[in-house]
């Protein structure tokens, strides 16, 4: 669970991607930074859910509560990858003939 302050995790988001936890809990009260972060976060990571909390009724601030959950990998890659893989094979076996 990473609950950073205003200006996001930066730099750490990056660092964070070598933990390889199964899932991570992001709280934000900036949505710039959420962003920004989640640009990161989402090389490696799926966005489950998010869920805005209005922790300050009355005013503008709005928490964001963000699951991710990591994406499933097939031999070292991740789904898009292997997607894109059985595309290409497809294609492949529709430009040859079978005698």
């Amino acid at each position: 669970m990473v609950d950073p302050p205003r200006v996001g995790l930066g730099p750490l988001a990056k660092n964070l991607l070598a933990v390889d936890a199964k899932k991570i809990v992001y709280v934000s009260c900036n949505p710039s930074t959420l962003a920004r972060d989640l640009k990161v976060l989402t090389r490696k990571y799926k966005i489950r859910r998010i869920q805005p909390v209005d922790m300050f009724p009355g005013t503008a601030a709005v928490e964001a509560v963000v699951e991710l959950i990591r994406k499933i990998n097939f031999r070292g890659k991740n789904m898009d990858s292997f997607k894109q893989l059985k595309k290409e094979i497809m294609a492949d076996n529709d430009n040859k003939k079978i005698y």
